[in-house]
């Protein structure tokens, strides 16, 4: 199944596999049981916050 959504928390509740996309470009990719980032701040930091200074 893919799911795609901007909420974070909700992904790491119900995913056992995470990629994130910026333009249709992919910028992180793992497993939820091997990721060594924190993806809300990751999120924020490549994502969120660079749309909301366009």
């Amino acid at each position: 199944m893919l799911l795609s959504t901007h909420i974070v928390s909700d992904i790491e509740h119900i995913a056992d596999k995470i990629l994130m996309m910026k333009d249709g470009q992919l910028i992180y990719q793992d497993k939820l049981d091997n990721s060594k980032v924190n993806l809300e701040d990751f999120y924020l930091q490549h994502i969120d916050e660079e749309e909301e200074h366009e």
